[in-house]
Protein backbone atom coordinates (compact mmCIF):
# COMPACT_ATOMS: atom_id res chain seq x y z
CA UNK A 1 0.00 0.00 0.00
CA UNK A 2 3.29 2.19 0.59
CA UNK A 3 4.48 1.47 -2.34
CA UNK A 4 1.45 2.38 -4.20
CA UNK A 5 0.65 5.87 -2.24
CA UNK A 6 4.83 6.27 -3.65
CA UNK A 7 4.21 5.88 -7.14
CA UNK A 8 0.96 7.95 -7.38
CA UNK A 9 2.23 10.64 -5.52
CA UNK A 10 5.47 10.59 -8.21
CA UNK A 11 3.21 10.15 -11.41
CA UNK A 12 1.20 13.12 -10.09
CA UNK A 13 4.44 15.04 -9.99
CA UNK A 14 5.06 14.42 -13.14
CA UNK A 15 1.30 15.36 -14.62
CA UNK A 16 1.49 18.88 -13.49
CA UNK A 17 1.60 20.84 -15.64
CA UNK A 18 4.01 23.50 -14.69
CA UNK A 19 5.38 25.07 -11.66
CA UNK A 20 2.82 27.23 -11.67
CA UNK A 21 0.45 24.58 -11.11
CA UNK A 22 2.39 23.63 -8.28
CA UNK A 23 2.50 27.82 -6.38
CA UNK A 24 -1.24 27.47 -7.30
CA UNK A 25 -2.21 24.32 -5.41
CA UNK A 26 0.23 25.28 -2.71
CA UNK A 27 -1.79 28.46 -1.88
CA UNK A 28 -5.45 27.54 -2.33
CA UNK A 29 -3.81 24.58 0.95
CA UNK A 30 -3.07 28.56 2.58
CA UNK A 31 -6.41 29.76 1.63
CA UNK A 32 -4.77 32.08 -0.85
CA UNK A 33 -5.56 32.74 -4.39
CA UNK A 34 -2.30 32.84 -6.77
CA UNK A 35 -1.96 35.80 -8.43
CA UNK A 36 1.62 35.94 -9.68
CA UNK A 37 4.74 34.64 -8.95
CA UNK A 38 8.73 35.21 -9.26
CA UNK A 39 11.53 32.79 -7.69
CA UNK A 40 13.42 34.90 -5.26
CA UNK A 41 16.15 32.74 -4.40
CA UNK A 42 17.58 29.44 -3.74
CA UNK A 43 20.79 27.24 -2.22
CA UNK A 44 22.85 23.87 -2.42
CA UNK A 45 20.01 21.88 -1.32
CA UNK A 46 18.03 22.65 -3.75
CA UNK A 47 15.73 24.45 -1.45
CA UNK A 48 13.98 27.38 -3.58
CA UNK A 49 11.82 30.76 -2.58
CA UNK A 50 9.39 32.71 -4.50
CA UNK A 51 7.61 36.01 -4.13
CA UNK A 52 4.21 35.66 -4.66
CA UNK A 53 1.06 38.33 -4.74
CA UNK A 54 -2.11 36.70 -3.68
CA UNK A 55 -5.47 38.38 -5.56
CA UNK A 56 -5.68 40.34 -2.42
CA UNK A 57 -2.68 41.65 -2.99
CA UNK A 58 -0.96 40.74 0.08
CA UNK A 59 2.74 39.53 -0.77
CA UNK A 60 4.34 35.91 0.48
CA UNK A 61 7.13 33.78 0.34
CA UNK A 62 6.92 30.21 -0.75
CA UNK A 63 9.48 27.91 0.53
CA UNK A 64 10.12 25.10 -0.79
CA UNK A 65 12.91 22.57 0.99
CA UNK A 66 13.65 18.90 -0.46
CA UNK A 67 12.77 16.03 2.53
CA UNK A 68 16.07 15.12 2.97
CA UNK A 69 17.03 18.63 3.77
CA UNK A 70 14.43 19.43 6.22
CA UNK A 71 14.68 20.00 10.18
CA UNK A 72 13.08 17.39 12.04
CA UNK A 73 9.27 17.76 12.17
CA UNK A 74 9.74 18.42 15.89
CA UNK A 75 12.08 21.13 15.69
CA UNK A 76 9.83 23.26 12.98
CA UNK A 77 6.56 22.99 15.57
CA UNK A 78 8.95 24.06 18.12
CA UNK A 79 10.50 26.79 16.39
CA UNK A 80 7.01 27.69 15.00
CA UNK A 81 5.57 28.38 18.60
CA UNK A 82 8.68 30.16 19.05
CA UNK A 83 8.66 33.07 16.51
CA UNK A 84 5.01 32.82 16.88
CA UNK A 85 5.68 33.77 20.93
CA UNK A 86 7.81 36.24 19.70
CA UNK A 87 5.61 38.20 17.23
CA UNK A 88 3.11 38.77 19.89
CA UNK A 89 5.16 39.82 22.33
CA UNK A 90 5.91 42.29 19.81
CA UNK A 91 8.81 41.81 17.71
CA UNK A 92 6.44 41.59 14.59
CA UNK A 93 9.48 42.20 12.20
CA UNK A 94 9.93 38.43 12.38
CA UNK A 95 8.38 36.06 10.03
CA UNK A 96 6.05 33.87 10.98
CA UNK A 97 5.01 30.57 9.09
CA UNK A 98 1.60 30.17 8.19
CA UNK A 99 -0.76 27.09 9.40
CA UNK A 100 -2.27 25.92 6.75
CA UNK A 101 -6.21 26.40 6.04
CA UNK A 102 -7.86 23.47 4.30
CA UNK A 103 -9.42 20.90 5.91
CA UNK A 104 -10.27 18.01 4.22
CA UNK A 105 -10.74 14.48 5.72
CA UNK A 106 -7.47 12.20 4.17
CA UNK A 107 -5.49 9.09 5.22
CA UNK A 108 -2.51 11.49 5.30
CA UNK A 109 -2.33 13.42 8.30
CA UNK A 110 -0.05 16.43 6.43
CA UNK A 111 0.39 15.03 2.88
CA UNK A 112 -1.20 16.78 -0.16
CA UNK A 113 -2.59 14.50 -3.31
CA UNK A 114 -1.62 16.23 -6.37
CA UNK A 115 -4.51 14.60 -8.20
CA UNK A 116 -6.99 15.51 -5.83
CA UNK A 117 -5.73 18.83 -3.81
CA UNK A 118 -7.28 17.09 -0.41
CA UNK A 119 -5.30 17.33 2.71
CA UNK A 120 -6.16 16.55 6.21
CA UNK A 121 -6.56 19.19 9.27
CA UNK A 122 -3.25 19.49 10.78
CA UNK A 123 -1.81 22.59 13.14
CA UNK A 124 1.75 22.12 11.73
CA UNK A 125 2.64 25.10 9.29
CA UNK A 126 4.26 23.22 6.10
CA UNK A 127 2.39 20.66 3.76
CA UNK A 128 4.17 18.36 0.89
CA UNK A 129 4.14 17.83 -2.53
CA UNK A 130 5.79 14.78 -2.81
CA UNK A 131 9.16 14.94 -1.43
CA UNK A 132 9.14 18.86 -1.21
CA UNK A 133 8.04 20.87 2.23
CA UNK A 134 6.34 23.92 1.58
CA UNK A 135 5.75 26.35 3.92
CA UNK A 136 4.05 29.92 3.15
CA UNK A 137 4.87 33.30 5.12
CA UNK A 138 4.33 37.28 4.88
CA UNK A 139 6.84 38.69 2.30
CA UNK A 140 8.49 41.54 4.85
CA UNK A 141 8.89 44.73 3.97
CA UNK A 142 12.03 46.73 3.41
CA UNK A 143 15.23 45.36 1.57
CA UNK A 144 18.69 44.25 2.54
CA UNK A 145 21.61 46.55 2.71
CA UNK A 146 25.21 45.97 1.18
CA UNK A 147 28.21 46.45 2.90
CA UNK A 148 29.63 50.12 2.57
CA UNK A 149 25.66 51.19 2.94
CA UNK A 150 25.14 50.65 6.95
CA UNK A 151 24.97 53.56 8.98
CA UNK A 152 25.08 53.67 12.95
CA UNK A 153 21.17 54.32 12.65
CA UNK A 154 20.92 51.08 10.82
CA UNK A 155 23.42 48.94 13.27
CA UNK A 156 21.75 50.53 16.40
CA UNK A 157 18.47 49.35 14.79
CA UNK A 158 19.56 46.14 13.96
CA UNK A 159 21.23 45.41 17.10
CA UNK A 160 18.57 46.93 19.12
CA UNK A 161 15.87 44.40 17.64
CA UNK A 162 18.05 41.45 18.10
CA UNK A 163 18.26 42.53 21.75
CA UNK A 164 14.02 42.51 21.76
CA UNK A 165 13.68 39.42 19.68
CA UNK A 166 16.47 37.61 21.83
CA UNK A 167 14.86 38.72 25.56
CA UNK A 168 11.40 37.61 24.08
CA UNK A 169 12.11 34.06 23.06
CA UNK A 170 14.39 33.55 26.56
CA UNK A 171 10.92 34.38 27.95
CA UNK A 172 9.16 32.24 25.73
CA UNK A 173 11.53 29.20 27.30
CA UNK A 174 11.51 30.66 30.97
CA UNK A 175 7.41 29.99 30.47
CA UNK A 176 7.88 26.37 30.09
CA UNK A 177 8.36 25.88 26.09
CA UNK A 178 11.94 24.34 26.27
CA UNK A 179 13.09 22.01 24.32
CA UNK A 180 16.38 20.26 22.80
CA UNK A 181 16.47 23.01 20.74
CA UNK A 182 15.40 26.14 22.55
CA UNK A 183 16.40 26.02 26.05
CA UNK A 184 17.49 29.12 28.60
CA UNK A 185 21.11 27.07 30.13
CA UNK A 186 24.28 27.51 31.44
CA UNK A 187 27.10 25.43 29.39
CA UNK A 188 29.61 25.63 26.66
CA UNK A 189 28.51 27.48 23.75
CA UNK A 190 27.06 24.62 21.44
CA UNK A 191 29.11 26.55 18.42
CA UNK A 192 32.40 26.66 19.75
CA UNK A 193 32.02 22.65 20.56
CA UNK A 194 31.35 21.67 17.27
CA UNK A 195 33.86 24.12 15.39
CA UNK A 196 36.44 23.15 17.57
CA UNK A 197 35.64 19.20 16.45
CA UNK A 198 35.84 20.53 13.30
CA UNK A 199 39.26 21.91 13.59
CA UNK A 200 39.97 18.63 15.34
CA UNK A 201 39.12 16.76 12.27
CA UNK A 202 40.87 18.46 9.95
CA UNK A 203 44.54 18.61 11.82
CA UNK A 204 44.10 14.75 11.76
CA UNK A 205 43.80 14.59 8.14
CA UNK A 206 40.77 16.54 7.06
CA UNK A 207 42.99 19.47 5.56
CA UNK A 208 44.37 17.19 3.51
CA UNK A 209 40.72 16.44 1.97
CA UNK A 210 39.93 19.42 1.56
CA UNK A 211 43.00 20.04 -0.68
CA UNK A 212 41.35 17.15 -2.48
CA UNK A 213 38.16 18.67 -2.75
CA UNK A 214 39.05 21.71 -3.97
CA UNK A 215 41.82 20.35 -6.71
CA UNK A 216 39.24 18.23 -7.95
CA UNK A 217 36.65 20.82 -8.59
CA UNK A 218 35.58 21.65 -11.97
CA UNK A 219 34.75 25.17 -12.35
CA UNK A 220 38.45 27.16 -12.47
CA UNK A 221 37.07 30.04 -10.56
CA UNK A 222 35.86 27.73 -7.70
CA UNK A 223 38.95 26.26 -7.62
CA UNK A 224 41.34 29.07 -7.47
CA UNK A 225 39.14 30.47 -4.39
CA UNK A 226 39.15 27.02 -2.97
CA UNK A 227 42.81 27.02 -2.95
CA UNK A 228 42.88 30.77 -1.50
CA UNK A 229 40.30 29.47 1.38
CA UNK A 230 42.46 26.41 2.08
CA UNK A 231 46.05 28.41 2.42
CA UNK A 232 44.50 30.94 4.82
CA UNK A 233 42.51 27.83 6.88
CA UNK A 234 45.90 25.90 6.70
CA UNK A 235 47.69 28.83 8.15
CA UNK A 236 45.28 29.76 10.71
CA UNK A 237 44.23 26.60 11.61
CA UNK A 238 46.53 25.32 15.19
CA UNK A 239 45.57 29.16 16.25
CA UNK A 240 41.65 28.91 15.75
CA UNK A 241 41.59 25.50 16.92
CA UNK A 242 44.06 26.67 20.12
CA UNK A 243 41.27 29.39 20.84
CA UNK A 244 38.10 26.80 20.58
CA UNK A 245 39.62 24.53 22.72
CA UNK A 246 40.09 26.75 25.57
CA UNK A 247 36.76 28.05 25.16
CA UNK A 248 34.90 24.16 25.04
CA UNK A 249 35.21 23.75 29.08
CA UNK A 250 33.66 27.61 29.97
CA UNK A 251 29.89 27.96 30.97
CA UNK A 252 28.02 30.81 28.64
CA UNK A 253 24.44 31.63 29.52
CA UNK A 254 22.98 30.19 26.68
CA UNK A 255 19.53 30.69 24.91
CA UNK A 256 17.68 30.74 21.69
CA UNK A 257 19.75 33.10 19.46
CA UNK A 258 19.01 32.98 15.50
CA UNK A 259 22.25 31.48 14.49
CA UNK A 260 22.51 32.92 10.48
CA UNK A 261 21.74 36.71 10.78
CA UNK A 262 23.43 37.96 8.26
CA UNK A 263 23.13 41.09 6.09
CA UNK A 264 21.22 39.49 3.93
CA UNK A 265 18.43 38.30 6.50
CA UNK A 266 17.97 41.81 8.26
CA UNK A 267 15.73 44.27 6.30
CA UNK A 268 15.11 48.10 6.37
CA UNK A 269 13.24 50.56 5.62
CA UNK A 270 15.03 54.11 5.68
CA UNK A 271 17.46 53.12 8.54
CA UNK A 272 15.12 51.05 10.79
CA UNK A 273 14.62 47.29 10.73
CA UNK A 274 11.36 45.72 9.13
CA UNK A 275 12.42 42.48 8.39
CA UNK A 276 14.21 39.51 10.02
CA UNK A 277 13.87 36.22 7.33
CA UNK A 278 15.02 32.79 6.99
CA UNK A 279 15.11 32.12 10.48
CA UNK A 280 15.08 27.90 9.97
CA UNK A 281 18.50 28.10 11.37
CA UNK A 282 17.83 28.86 15.18
CA UNK A 283 18.39 27.48 18.07
CA UNK A 284 19.90 28.00 21.44
CA UNK A 285 23.95 29.50 21.91
CA UNK A 286 24.78 32.97 23.68
CA UNK A 287 23.65 36.24 22.10
CA UNK A 288 27.40 36.65 21.15
CA UNK A 289 27.40 34.12 18.07
CA UNK A 290 24.21 36.83 15.88
CA UNK A 291 26.30 39.52 16.76
CA UNK A 292 29.94 38.08 15.33
CA UNK A 293 27.64 36.71 12.46
CA UNK A 294 25.96 40.28 11.38
CA UNK A 295 28.57 42.53 11.90
CA UNK A 296 31.48 40.70 10.24
CA UNK A 297 28.82 40.24 7.60
CA UNK A 298 28.95 44.27 6.96
CA UNK A 299 31.96 45.40 7.77
CA UNK A 300 34.02 42.32 6.49
CA UNK A 301 37.72 43.75 6.16
CA UNK A 302 36.63 46.99 7.42
CA UNK A 303 38.58 46.43 10.76
CA UNK A 304 38.37 49.53 12.59
CA UNK A 305 34.32 49.48 11.90
CA UNK A 306 34.20 46.25 12.79
CA UNK A 307 36.05 46.71 15.95
CA UNK A 308 33.72 49.67 16.91
CA UNK A 309 30.45 47.62 16.55
CA UNK A 310 31.33 45.18 18.63
CA UNK A 311 32.86 47.36 21.37
CA UNK A 312 29.75 48.73 21.58
CA UNK A 313 27.77 45.27 21.47
CA UNK A 314 29.58 43.83 23.93
CA UNK A 315 29.50 47.15 26.25
CA UNK A 316 25.70 46.78 25.83
CA UNK A 317 25.52 43.62 26.95
CA UNK A 318 28.12 43.96 30.04
CA UNK A 319 30.27 41.25 28.85
CA UNK A 320 32.90 40.02 31.30
CA UNK A 321 36.37 39.09 30.02
CA UNK A 322 35.03 35.52 28.87
CA UNK A 323 32.21 36.12 26.94
CA UNK A 324 34.80 38.99 25.06
CA UNK A 325 36.72 36.11 24.34
CA UNK A 326 33.98 34.02 23.10
CA UNK A 327 32.80 36.63 20.70
CA UNK A 328 36.44 36.48 19.19
CA UNK A 329 36.73 32.94 19.14
CA UNK A 330 33.20 32.89 17.28
CA UNK A 331 33.95 35.91 15.00
CA UNK A 332 37.60 34.06 14.07
CA UNK A 333 35.64 30.68 13.51
CA UNK A 334 32.88 31.98 11.36
CA UNK A 335 35.12 33.55 8.97
CA UNK A 336 37.94 30.99 8.77
CA UNK A 337 35.99 27.76 7.87
CA UNK A 338 32.67 29.31 6.44
CA UNK A 339 34.76 28.65 3.34
CA UNK A 340 34.91 24.88 4.45
CA UNK A 341 31.43 24.95 4.29
CA UNK A 342 30.95 26.09 0.50
CA UNK A 343 33.84 23.46 -0.10
CA UNK A 344 31.73 20.65 1.05
CA UNK A 345 28.78 21.79 0.03
CA UNK A 346 29.30 21.89 -3.51
CA UNK A 347 31.39 18.70 -3.32
CA UNK A 348 28.54 17.23 -1.99
CA UNK A 349 26.07 18.74 -4.32
CA UNK A 350 24.70 16.90 -7.38
CA UNK A 351 26.17 18.45 -10.44
CA UNK A 352 29.21 20.25 -9.77
CA UNK A 353 29.08 22.22 -13.70
CA UNK A 354 29.80 25.99 -13.60
CA UNK A 355 29.47 27.61 -10.29
CA UNK A 356 26.61 30.30 -10.58
CA UNK A 357 28.00 33.68 -11.08
CA UNK A 358 25.86 35.07 -8.10
CA UNK A 359 27.07 31.98 -5.87
CA UNK A 360 30.65 32.68 -7.07
CA UNK A 361 30.75 36.39 -5.94
CA UNK A 362 29.26 35.30 -2.77
CA UNK A 363 31.92 32.75 -2.26
CA UNK A 364 34.84 35.01 -3.41
CA UNK A 365 33.78 37.59 -0.76
CA UNK A 366 33.85 34.74 2.22
CA UNK A 367 37.53 33.71 1.16
CA UNK A 368 38.64 37.37 0.71
CA UNK A 369 37.26 38.10 4.30
CA UNK A 370 39.09 35.11 5.37
CA UNK A 371 42.25 35.76 3.59
CA UNK A 372 42.48 39.58 5.00
CA UNK A 373 41.27 38.09 8.58
CA UNK A 374 42.85 39.45 12.32
CA UNK A 375 41.41 38.21 15.30
CA UNK A 376 38.97 40.91 17.38
CA UNK A 377 41.23 42.74 20.37
CA UNK A 378 40.31 41.11 23.83
CA UNK A 379 39.99 44.58 24.77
Amino acid sequence: MQYEQAEAVRVNVLVMRSLNDILTAVAERFDLQLERSNPAGGGFSGAEVFRVVAADGREFAFRKTPQKFALPEERLRALHGLLAAVHRSGVVEISVPRIPGARINSDSPQDISLLTGKAAPSPDPWIRFGTDLWQVEPWMPGSSISRGEVSQQHQQSALHRLHDYHAAAADHVSQGNHSVWFRNSQEPSPAILRRQKITEELLNGGMETLWQQAASDPDPCFRNSAFGACRVLSDRLTWLHQELTGLTKQLFAVQPVLRDVWRAHVLFTDDRVTGLIDLSAAASDHVAIDAARLLRSWFGTETGRLIDAVTEFASQQSFNRAERQLMRALDASSVLLSPLTWIRRRTGAAERGAFPPEMQARFDEVTAIAQAFEPLPME
